[in-house]
């Protein structure tokens, strides 16, 4: 066919020499090599042009999430043309990983609940309950054990699961945490480490103690709030974030979180005394109520207080751990207080040293414009009398 292409005659008809169309050589075949290659170009160009306006909010989200910016997050993934929840970075990150490795469990609660995979696997092996291991981030690694993330993922490197972390750097809640949502202990990583031999060999005791006392075949814990708030009981009295406590009094269907009234209540929760769990929970709802929170909102918040706190640490603990925390905050206010005066008194300062500065070089060129007046032999201008001298003429005359 090809020869017939070459030898064809100028003299006959054109259909007569024309290519078959589904030759492979006949440009007018859409089979043909060419016309898949500027069909596959056209496709990406159509792609490209319609992703285009997301591929700013892809690069925006992901610095949200690490930053820990929730509200921005927030409005990037309700915008009408949001970027993909499944996003990787370069490094096979995604949301969720990100979340996980800076420590914000509010985030990674936003973004798993929009989709994003609680199993992303990035190029080192990694699942986001490896980096909230690695990193001590008890909260993050608790939200992902609640949601059923595997926790027995592997990584290429070493083969080591998260388990194995944990007992490397030595965080025995991780460690508990990772033995109560079930993962396996008896996995060995490429060099035929166990959990154990690993903790032993870095010195951990408590994690080589709860490995010892771990008994798989037991009835395993139930992986809520309340096990969360035994596992850190420091967390009953630290402040709250406002945010946090924007979510609790937004927690009813049919509020909305930009509620000029919840905002209001929200500054006054946060600057008031009662700033954590155990503060909330111990307060009457009329010392609430006193703050300007309504009915509702003060009933609201401190049901969530209440079902956050621990059960299985003495009410005295807690109540000395919150003296302590007012301390703190006592002290952390007074500091910016003296700041603020040491400020004011350098800029007073400040000014009274440039108000002495002009009137230095006023005088100065004073005396020089004298001395030049006397080379040139000018009349030097008038002195003012004081009225002192004046009055003492009068006097005399």
């Amino acid at each position: 066919m090809a020869d017939y292409w070459q030898q064809k005659d100028a003299s006959r008809p054109e259909d007569e020499w024309q290519l078959p169309l589904d030759h492979p050589d006949n440009p007018e075949n859409p089979e043909s090599q060419g016309n898949k290659l500027k069909a596959a170009t056209q496709a990406l160009s159509d792609r490209l042009a319609q992703e285009k306006h997301s591929l700013g909010k892809r690069d925006e989200l992901m610095v949200f999430t690490y930053q820990g910016d929730l509200e921005r997050v927030r409005f990037v993934l309700k915008a009408e043309r949001a970027p993909d929840i499944n996003m990787r970075d370069f490094g096979g990150y995604n949301l969720v990983a990100l979340a996980a490795e800076a420590g914000h469990v509010d985030i990674l609660k936003e973004v798993a609940s929009a989709g994003a995979s609680i199993d992303n696997v990035d190029y080192r092996g990694h699942a986001p309950i490896h980096h909230a291991a690695l990193h001590d981030h008890v909260e993050c690694a608790h939200e992902l054990v609640r949601r059923r993330a595997s926790l027995d993922v592997r990584d290429r490197s070493m083969g080591q699961t998260a388990l194995h972390l944990a007992c490397k750097e030595g965080h025995d809640r991780i460690l508990r945490l990772l033995l109560d949502g079930g993962a396996r202990t008896d996995l060995n990583d490429f060099k035929d480490r166990s959990c154990r031999e690993i903790a032993e060999w870095f010195g951990h005791s408590d994690c080589v103690r709860l490995l010892d006392l771990h008994r798989p075949k037991e009835e395993r814990p139930k992986i809520d709030q309340l096990y969360l708030a035994n596992l850190i009981p420091e967390r009953a009295t630290a402040p709250l974030e406002p945010f946090k406590l924007l979510d609790w009094l937004a927690s009813d269907p049919g509020l909305d979180v930009k509620d000029p009234r919840l905002l209001e209540a929200m500054e006054r929760l946060h600057r008031s005394k009662y700033r954590s769990r155990y503060a909330i929970a111990r307060a009457d709802l009329k010392d609430l109520r006193e703050l300007g929170l309504r009915g509702s909102d003060a009933t609201r918040v401190h049901k969530r207080a209440l079902a956050e706190l621990p059960d299985a640490v003495d009410e005295g603990v807690l109540a000395a751990n919150q003296k302590v925390e007012d301390e703190k905050a006592r002290q952390l206010l007074m500091k910016a207080a003296s700041e603020l005066l040491d400020t004011e008194t350098v800029n007073d300062e400040a000014s009274v040293a440039s108000q002495a500065s002009k009137a230095s070089q006023a005088s100065k060129a004073s005396q020089r414009s004298m001395r030049s007046r006397r080379r040139s032999g000018a009349p030097s201008p008038p002195r003012r009398r004081s009225q002192g001298s004046v009055d003492g003429n009068l006097t005399s005359l």
